[in-house]
């Protein structure tokens, strides 16, 4: 059986050189020759369904989530019943929700439904796939005002679609239906209702240009690097690295750098490696 082990542990050196044989043998071989297995259950510490944010239960589909403070924002991507809701990880109840609004003395409501959320400067940014991110105070959740203008397009000031976002120091970054584009928080005001131009427009190098609809997820990391986990409709199923030094005012810039995450397959054992 120790023959059998090594010969794995060799096949493991042969083609993930940075994987140690010693590593691997003590990965799968037991101190003692045994015949018993563990299996492992485990039984979630809670649930919130739609009973508990008071919804029938047709009436809520979970989305996107966000963590700010003791809040927890989930977005409702329920056809008819669109909305943000929050809840209290400490007291373990729903806050409230959002789903209206108002605006010059007209009720707004969410034309689509959430795709990412993101709180920045005392700020609440929804990114709605109805090509707008509507803005709001995070503690009031008084409405301040909207980047794009519900109408996908490539306008100075619109978006087409908004898929997924991150806020990195100044730059709000979005993964549009055809890629990237970046607005400026210092460039985001009442004032400028639906009329804030983009800052920066990136190359399509790598895109998808018709992503079907399908999700993707931004995360940041303490460097700057923001990970695009892109599920195109054509396949394009990687992850972007997106290196906001590389962001300049303009279009047709290139955001993202060379870098891929490797990965390194055995039989039966994936092993992934930093960057």
């Amino acid at each position: 059986m120790k023959i059998i082990y090594i010969l794995f542990a060799g096949l493991c050196l042969l083609s993930c050189e940075k994987i140690k044989i010693e590593d691997v043998i003590r990965e799968v071989e037991p101190d003692q020759p045994s015949s018993i297995h563990y299996y492992y259950s485990y039984k979630a510490g809670e649930v919130i369904n739609a009973e508990k944010l008071g919804y029938a239960s047709d009436e809520f589909m979970p989305g996107c989530t966000y963590i700010y403070g003791d809040t927890l924002f989930i977005a409702n991507t329920q056809n008819g019943h669109f909305s943000v809701e929050l809840y209290s990880l400490s007291a373990h109840q729903k806050l409230g929700s959002l789903n209206t609004w108002t605006y010059n003395d007209v009720m707004q409501t969410f034309g689509n439904y959430v795709e990412a959320i993101s709180v920045a400067n005392e700020r609440l940014y929804l990114a709605n796939i109805s090509s707008c991110i509507d803005v709001f105070d995070v503690h009031t959740l008084k409405f301040i005002t909207r980047i794009g203008n519900r109408n996908w397009g490539h306008g100075n000031t619109q978006l087409f679609h908004t898929h997924a976002m991150a806020i990195v120091d100044d730059y709000i970054i979005v993964r549009m239906k055809d890629g990237l584009q970046v607005t400026l928080q210092s460039d985001v005001s009442a004032e400028k209702y639906q009329n804030i131009n983009y800052y920066s427009r990136g190359s399509l190098d790598g895109f998808d240009v018709n992503n079907g609809f399908y999700s993707h997820q931004m995360a940041v990391d303490t460097t700057g690097l923001v990970f695009l986990a892109d599920y195109g409709q054509y396949g394009n199923r990687k992850i972007h690295v997106i290196d906001t030094t590389l962001i300049q005012q303009g279009s047709n810039i290139t955001m993202t750098t060379s870098q891929t995450l490797r990965l390194c397959q055995n039989v039966g054992t994936t092993f992934f490696y930093n960057l």
